[in-house]
């Protein structure tokens, strides 16, 4: 949160800011939240009873973590609606990303439509997420095609969308929601295939 709290500080009108984040995520009680770098180091205790691995105790302890230690909704999206450029990008490749999105555009399920209820009608705000629920290619997932770089499959065809293969039209540009439209496509693809 520091450097989102750095960006808030320094951006300006003008800039184009891109917010990326990666990893963990949970649904508790209905509010995501985002396990930050420094997760589970708060509270020794907690955090090996979140993860003893039986099932009574993941279901009390690890959203207890993750209310704790992990970085709720309720302090990201006022975060980046502070952000004082006119363009921001929020991106999310974490298990119940999509959980942060408008009840409207998760029930249709329209991943690129995965405008948050703040952050959405701001002017230049677009917020693309990964999994409305636990992401396939996630450790307990099953196995799914590998970009053989670490990528879960979100990340790897978003960096292909990035590289140029969402753009649809071959002009040299490529939109966000060219971004999202492709990364959409090609996962669903991908997991379609999936054992």
């Amino acid at each position: 949160q520091a450097a989102i709290k750095e960006i808030i500080d320094q951006a300006g009108p003008d800039d184009i800011v891109v917010l990326f984040f990666a990893g963990h995520g949970q649904q508790v009680d209905g509010h995501y939240y985002y396990a930050p770098y420094d997760f589970g180091t708060h509270d020794d205790d907690l955090y090996k009873r979140a993860l003893a691995g039986n099932e009574a105790a993941e279901v009390h302890w690890l959203p207890t973590l993750f209310q704790r230690e992990g970085v709720g909704q309720d302090s990201l999206i006022p975060d980046v609606q502070a952000i004082k450029a006119t363009r921001v990008v929020m991106i999310l490749d974490t298990c119940f990303s999509a959980s942060i999105a408008t009840r409207a555009a998760t029930d249709r399920q329209a991943s690129n439509s995965t405008i948050t209820n703040g952050l959405g009608h701001a002017s230049g705000r677009f917020v693309l997420s990964s999994a409305s629920a636990r992401a396939l290619d996630s450790a307990s997932g099953p196995q799914l095609p590998s970009d053989g770089q670490g990528h879960g499959l979100f990340t790897s065809y978003l960096l292909r969308a990035l590289q140029g293969a969402a753009d649809f039209l071959k002009t040299g540009r490529i939109t966000a929601t060219n971004v999202a439209q492709y990364t959409q496509e090609m996962v669903q693809q991908a997991t379609r295939k999936a054992p």
